[in-house]
């Protein structure tokens, strides 16, 4: 999921999801949403987010991507499936 991997990039280099929101114009709370998984990450965001940060956006929505298809694997299969 990006938003463990860009947890773990913001944390290795000092810098706050405010810092982050401040130079994306996000919210807080949609950053925070994408950072525990709980809204995905759009092609919009992630481009802002390079723009912002330097991280790759499409490196972001392909993470993004594997993400989608193991949990799709997951409802369609079943979790011991997968």
């Amino acid at each position: 999921m990006p938003g463990n991997y860009l947890r773990a990039w913001l944390q290795r280099y000092g810098m706050s999801q405010a810092h982050v929101c401040r130079k994306t114009g996000l919210s807080e709370k949609h950053l925070s949403a994408v950072i525990t998984g709980k809204s995905g990450l759009t092609a919009s965001v992630a481009v802002l987010i390079e723009d912002a940060i330097g991280l790759d956006a499409e490196a972001l929505m392909m993470m993004q991507v594997r993400h989608d298809v193991a949990w799709e694997r997951t409802c369609h299969y079943g979790w011991d499936q997968v």
